[in-house]
C-alpha cells in the first residue's frame, strides 16, 4: 500500500536544484579500467545479466530501458545498488576496486567515453550519469521531485504553475523539512502539471495552499499535458512571487 505524506513546515539543508557540473560525457574511467571490470563482470555477473550485458536471469546494464532506471542521477546510487546486490551469489563481497572496474565497464558498454583518469569512489557523488546524448528530461514514470507555484483553476483542476524541471528523487512517499527548505530558496521555473491524487493526501484542503510555492513528489506521466501522480505534497511556506 502507497504512503501519502502531507508536510506543511520547513527546517534546513540538499539541493533540489538542478546543476550543470560533471557528467559521464567527460570522460571518468580509463580503457584499461575498462578492461578490467570486463574480466570481473565475465566471472561474476554475466550468469545473471548475460555475457553482452543484455539480461539473462536478470534485467540488462545496458540500453535505454537501463538508462532511464538510473540517468540524471549520480553515480553512486547506481555504485551503491552494485556493491550492495551483485554478485547474487554473494553481495558486497568483491573488493570496492573491483565494483568500480565493473562500473567502469557498464559505462563502456552504453557507449560513454573513457577519459585518462580512473574512476575514483571520491568522484561518484559528483558525477552524473546521462546517456550518450547528454542530459534529457527524465521519462514516464520516473518518481520526481518538482518546485513549483499550487495554482487550482477554477474547474477544480488542479495544477503545479511556474515549476522547474522534475528532478529523480528515489523516496516519493515523504517529504523532508530539509527539503522544503531547499525548496523555498530555489527560484520557480516556467513549466506547468496537472497535479493527480491529491484527494488522497490526508486532511488535504486546495485552498489552504493556493498561491503558495510547494515541493510535489510523485509518478511522472508524460504526454498530452504532463501530469504528477501526487505520492507526498509540501509547502515551503512561502509565495509564489519570482
Amino acid at each position: 500500500m502507497l504512503r501519502f505524506t502531507l508536510i506543511l513546515s520547513a527546517a534546513a539543508l540538499p539541493a533540489l536544484a538542478q546543476s550543470g557540473g560533471r557528467t559521464v560525457l567527460d570522460g571518468v574511467y580509463t580503457q584499461a579500467q575498462a578492461m578490467r571490470g570486463e574480466a570481473q563482470y565475465q566471472e561474476n555477473c554475466s550468469g545473471c545479466h548475460g555475457e553482452t550485458l543484455d539480461g539473462r536471469a536478470m534485467g540488462a546494464l545496458r540500453g535505454e530501458k537501463f538508462l532511464n532506471r538510473w540517468r540524471e542521477d549520480s553515480l553512486d546510487l547506481l555504485f551503491n545498488h552494485i556493491k550492495t546486490r551483485m554478485p547474487a551469489r554473494a553481495p558486497g563481497s568483491l573488493s570496492e576496486s573491483v565494483y568500480l572496474d565493473v562500473l567502469a565497464f557498464i559505462l563502456q558498454a552504453n557507449d560513454l567515453p573513457a577519459g585518462s583518469k580512473e574512476l575514483t569512489a571520491a568522484d561518484l557523488a559528483g558525477t552524473k550519469l546521462v546517456g550518450k546524448d547528454g542530459p534529457k528530461p527524465l521519462a514516464t514514470n520516473t518518481l520526481v521531485a518538482v518546485i513549483g507555484c499550487f495554482a487550482p483553476e477554477p474547474n477544480k483542476t488542479r495544477l503545479l504553475a511556474a515549476a522547474r524541471e522534475p528532478v529523480r528523487t528515489r523516496n516519493a512517499a515523504e517529504t523532508t523539512a530539509e527539503e522544503l527548505k531547499s525548496a523555498a530558496e530555489n527560484p520557480l521555473g516556467s513549466q506547468s502539471f496537472r497535479l493527480q491524487n491529491l484527494e488522497e493526501l490526508p486532511n488535504f484542503n486546495a485552498d489552504t495552499y493556493q498561491g503558495h510555492k510547494v515541493l510535489v513528489k510523485g509518478v511522472l506521466i508524460r504526454g498530452g499535458t504532463d501530469r504528477i501522480n501526487v505520492l507526498s505534497f509540501g509547502d515551503t511556506g512561502t509565495g509564489c512571487a519570482r
